[in-house]
Parts: structure tokens; sequence; C-alpha cells
């Protein structure tokens, strides 16, 4: 039934949430010793703050800046579209013009799913590309993530300070 599918959807999700709640919490558990071992024991409280705000900045700027992304990827398709249906037919299914197209999609009456369906035929859906700049800049970040992880190195224990 209807709710048994619900129910077992909403199980998954709360599910992944209690699980990357842990993840998330054995890290941070386990970061400031590990920084310690790093870094020396005598300044990881800064050094472990300085890593609680940067996570925190990334975690809002992140989805934002993929958000970002996939809706210029929406808006380059949908003017794509746009450069190829033709005036009339447009004007017949939207009852506005195709240089009124910005106020439909602002007013999400205009999507990519709906200038599809009066596309001349042989027109590539680009649905499945709109998230690749998105993945690509993922991909790269990960990278750049990657090889700044592999930089840091412990401090030379000549430098700790000595108890």
């Amino acid at each position: 039934t209807e709710y048994e599918c619900k129910r077992v959807v909403s199980s998954r999700v709360h599910g992944k949430q209690w699980y990357q709640r842990r993840v998330h919490g054995g890290v941070f558990a386990v970061l400031p010793a590990y920084e310690a071992d790093l870094y020396g024991a005598k300044y990881v409280g800064a050094i472990h703050g300085r890593f609680l705000t940067f996570a925190a900045c990334a975690t809002v700027l992140g989805p934002t800046l993929l958000l970002n992304l996939r809706k210029m990827a929406e808006n380059e398709a949908i003017n794509d579209l746009l450069s190829k249906v033709d005036p009339s037919v447009f004007t017949s299914t939207f009852g506005a013009s195709v240089g009124e197209a910005q106020t439909l999609i602002e007013a999400k009456t205009l999507t990519i799913s709906k200038l599809m369906t009066i596309m001349p035929p042989g027109t590539v859906d680009p649905s499945p590309f709109l998230y690749n700049n998105t993945m690509y800049t993922m991909a790269g970040l990960v990278g750049v993530a990657s090889v700044l992880h592999f930089m840091v190195r412990p401090v030379d224990k000549k430098f700790f300070e000595k108890e």
C-alpha cells in the first residue's frame, strides 16, 4: 500500500541520516587526537577550532556552489532549446512569446520537460546532461582535497614544546 511504501522510504532516509551522524560524530571525536599527533598537543584546541569553522563553511558553501552550477546548466539548456523552438508553436502552447520565456521560467511554468513536448523531432533532451558541470566540479574539488590531504605531514618532534 501507499502507507507501507512511504514508511519504508522514511525508515531508509532516517537510517541513512542516523548513520551519517554517527560517522561524522566519530570523525569529530577522533580528530583532536589525530591533530595532536601531527602538530603537538599544545595548540590542538585552536587547530581543531579552525577545522570546525572551515568544515561549517564548506557545509554551507559546497551545496550552494553545486546548486548554482546546476541552475546555470538548466538555464543554458532552456535557452538552447528556445533557440530551436518554432515561435508560433511556443506561443500557442504557453500563451506567451519566446521573448517572455524568462518570466515563464521564473513562474516555473516553462521547464525542460514541457519544452521538449513542442520541440522538433530529433531534438536531444538535455536533462541527462544537467549535472555534468556539477559532477566535474565535485571531482575536481575531491582531487584537490586529496592532494592537499597527502601534503599534510607531521611537525618534526624537535619543534614540540618540552614539558
